[in-house]
């Protein structure tokens, strides 16, 4: 009774019956000490809720929250990607009949939700890899957003598993987090840092404080996992602590816990690291914890907004995802450093009735030391990408396909300046045009003088692509700017008394009256503050020459350009110089080869003959042993990793292809227990100037499948 009065949040009944029980029960009752707990919860929830912060905190709503349990939101740096868990019923009805024993609920399953350009979520979808039968649940991403880490049971032993995202293929089968954060006890959560170095995972292994605690793990110079390592107090209490998330800061911990000063249930707090260690971890604060469940707090860069999970009094489902905004400088938020990165963001559009390249891939690189500080390629659904920078360096950003560059620009994040976030918009040209790439600077426009384009139906947008031009009364063009996502394009600053003309040249034909605002005008500005231009000024084909203004160097470029300037730019690499050997009976071998450098092009004709071998030779003998290699030569190439990095990509998007083309055929790939994989360098290393001739090497670089 005092549980169910203290969940509901009538503290003064939780307290009464707490007390009654302690009076009436033995001595030696197991139940006294969670009543005497219970009674120093009541005490937190009476403070904290006379005294609640200034935030706004909103139920996420459809289609993220259903009337099933929703919960541990994972939340891309640029809010534009959110993965969650679900115990909903599948679109589809593949978990009709899929329901856990004890519960009477669906297993687990992991969703991903994208933004539209328009900032709308989209319709959840299911990831390829949740198992109808088993519990799936996403519980962190890369700062990426490449590759997610997974909890998954196996007879009654939980642990943490990692899968990958390729392009055009989907997520990787999850395999296993190394044997250092992995026990023989449970691991619930993990999470990785901003620079991939260090891992938090939450375990219940012996060598802790009770219950679940907070564990971390280096990463090693071969890029294994370290020796687990226990936070310790004052972190970890001999109740459960879950869910951390590192702050890009580095020195700001958010974490849930119950046994810490909770209100009840899991609360969330954080800590903070200062140069003696981690400070005595502070409760974010009511209405935000709650007297039941509050889980998996996961702040923006800024710290202005976060995501949890929670257990409140307004749930669609019995848990729910929620989205808190603070309104004024709470007492209870941490300080986060904002000085020590910056925030890159952005979208990348693929030409009009193009998609998006699945060997497409954008890299930040330290002008100074060479040193690539992140690599990623846009998210496959929106196009969107973000990266997390350390501030006080210039950096090179290059976006490329397959080997070649098509748009480069360097970018400097100042030291000591207080949270830096740029945007860029990124269009593709069509395959026959000169410039490959051209970018939008929303950061530029963002808070400046500025124009907007819009529809006067709101409903409407403007079509990507489309450009605005300036020209005088003779029709001369003075100047122009591409037009970003929102309708937004460079301010041109207008002499009074002077005629001018702006034409939008629209990427495709529009139905309906357009607006143009000028945003923050100047008095000195002959444009009134909204002109009605009428759709005669569909141009599509009007791509005068420009005369270009002068831009001084110490400023950002507001209309970039590919730095590397092609006549034909390379959306299609060259064919592939893929040679595909028949299975041979004794040798029980079938072989992919690569041109240098290359990894992620797998033909779909040779891979599906692979997967009907393994089909036929499964079928014949069930305890085939399936060897997957992944060779590369010792030809030197200009991947960051070198050539044992092309050879683990040649294996993985091998192994990824495969597993598609399996299942295609009605094979589950999961289910194959006889499977070993392998990469290595192979072949005569090259003697000087021998680079030059690559026929030698083509034998050696290769993905290979082997039946025994």
């Amino acid at each position: 009774m005092a549980e169910a009065y203290h969940i509901a949040g009538k503290i003064d009944s939780s307290e009464f019956f707490y007390k009654k029980f302690l009076n009436d029960a033995s001595k030696k009752q197991f139940l006294r000490p969670k009543a005497e707990r219970g009674i120093e919860m009541c005490a937190v929830a009476r403070e904290l809720m006379a005294n609640p912060v200034e935030a706004k905190i909103q139920n996420i709503g459809a289609p993220i929250n259903s009337p099933y349990a929703e919960y541990s939101p994972i939340v891309a740096y640029d809010e534009n990607t959110l993965y969650f868990t679900s115990r909903r019923y599948r679109m589809d009805g593949s978990n009709e009949n899929k329901v856990e024993a004890q519960t009477g609920m669906y297993y687990e399953d992991m969703y991903v939700i994208f933004r539209s350009i328009s900032g709308s979520w989209m319709e959840p979808e299911l990831l390829n890899i949740n198992v109808a039968d088993q519990h799936s649940s996403v519980v962190s991403m890369s700062p990426d957003g490449r590759r997610i880490y997974i909890y998954k049971t196996f007879s009654g032993n939980g642990n943490i598993y990692e899968s990958e995202f390729i392009l055009g293929t989907g997520w990787t089968f999850p395999e296993l987090v190394g044997s250092n954060v992995n026990s023989d006890a449970n691991e619930f959560f993990a999470t990785i840092t901003a620079d991939e170095q260090r891992l938090y995972f939450v375990s219940d292994c012996d060598g802790g404080f009770g219950g679940k605690d907070i564990w971390y793990s280096q990463k090693l110079p071969n890029g294994e996992w370290g020796k687990a390592i226990n936070m310790g107090e004052p972190i970890n209490t001999a109740g459960d602590e879950d869910a951390p998330f590192l702050h890009p800061d580095g020195k700001t911990m958010y974490f849930s816990s119950n046994g810490h000063r909770s209100m009840g249930g899991y609360d969330i707090f954080y800590s903070q690291l200062e140069n003696d260690g981690w400070r005595e971890p502070t409760n974010l604060g009511y209405p935000i914890n709650t007297t039941d469940d509050d889980h998996s707090y996961i702040s923006t860069p800024d710290g202005n907004r976060a995501y949890y999970s929670s257990k409140g009094a307004n749930t669609i489902g019995s848990t729910d995802i929620y989205v808190v905004e603070y309104e004024t400088e709470e007492e209870t938020r941490p300080d986060v450093d904002l000085s020590v990165f910056a925030l890159l963001k952005g979208w990348v559009f693929p030409a009009p009735s193009e998609s998006l390249h699945a060997d497409l891939k954008i890299t930040i690189t330290d002008i100074k030391t060479n040193e690539m500080k992140g690599q990623t390629r846009p998210v496959e659904r929106n196009g969107s990408f973000v990266f997390i920078i350390p501030a006080g360096n210039s950096y090179d950003v290059n976006l490329s396909l397959g080997n070649k560059s098509i748009y480069k620009e360097r970018i400097d994040i100042a030291e000591g300046k207080v949270y830096q976030e740029m945007s860029r918009e990124i269009f593709l040209a069509p395959s026959n045009s000169k410039t490959p790439a051209y970018a939008i600077d929303d950061n530029i426009l963002g808070n400046i003088l500025k124009w907007k384009l819009s529809f006067k139906d709101e409903s409407q947008l403007i079509p990507l692509g489309s450009m605005v031009y300036l020209l005088d009364q003779k029709g001369k063009v003075i100047d122009s700017s591409h037009v970003s996502k929102d309708g937004y394009f460079e301010y041109f600053k207008l002499e009074a008394d002077k005629p001018y003309i702006l034409r939008p040249s629209l990427s495709k034909e529009i139905d309906g009256e357009i607006l143009l605002s000028a945003i923050n005008g100047e008095s000195n500005s002959n444009v009134p503050e909204m002109i009605n231009i009428k759709n005669t000024f569909y141009n599509k084909g009007f791509e005068p020459s420009i005369e270009k203004k002068p831009v001084p160097d110490n400023q950002i470029v507001k209309k970039t350009e590919a730095i590397v300037k092609k006549t034909t730019p390379p959306f299609a690499e060259k064919p592939l110089k893929s040679k595909s050997k028949a299975i041979n009976d004794q040798q029980g071998e079938l072989i992919i080869y690569f041109e240098n450098n290359v990894a992620s092009e797998i033909p779909a004709d040779q891979i599906d003959k692979m997967a009907t071998s393994i089909k036929l030779a499964i079928e014949d003998n069930p305890n085939t042993k399936i060897t997957l290699m992944g060779s590369a030569s010792h030809l030197p190439t200009n991947r960051s990793g070198g050539n044992i990095e092309l050879a683990q990509l040649r294996l993985k998007y091998g192994k990824a292809a495969l597993v598609k083309a399996l299942k295609k055929q009605g094979l589950d790939f999961n289910k194959i227990s006889t499977i070993d994989e392998q990469f290595l360098l192979s072949g005569p290393k090259p003697e000087e100037k021998e680079e030059y001739n690559k026929a030698r090497f083509s034998d050696y670089q290769y993905f290979k499948l082997i039946l025994n």
